[in-house]
């Protein structure tokens, strides 16, 4: 009962979020598997630069949005960051996006 429930429910999450970056029009990586997606948001850095990237990062910090820059998990290119949808849709709904 309880993996099929799990799996539903990051099925879910995973679709929500995949639809509403797809809106927002930010490119993402998304695996079959997992609990997080890779967003591009180097079309905010300017310039594209790991430093920009780490700017924007502390802006996310400053509005309560913890997203895990690229740079931490060694991409070669800035602009990369992880988000993590593994979460009840009603929280990840809090954020809502447009």
């Amino acid at each position: 009962m309880y993996l099929p429930t799990n799996n539903y429910r990051l099925w879910e999450a995973h679709k929500y979020i995949t639809a509403k970056l797809k809106a927002l029009e930010i490119p993402f990586h998304s695996c079959s598997s997992g609990l997080y997606i890779w967003i591009n948001l180097k079309k905010y850095l300017d310039p594209c630069t790991f430093e920009e990237e780490r700017l924007l990062y502390c802006r996310f910090l400053d509005n309560k949005l913890l997203l895990s820059r690229g740079k931490t998990y060694m991409c070669k290119e800035p602009g990369w960051f992880r988000l993590i949808f593994a979460d009840e849709l009603p929280r990840l709904k809090l954020g809502e996006w447009s």
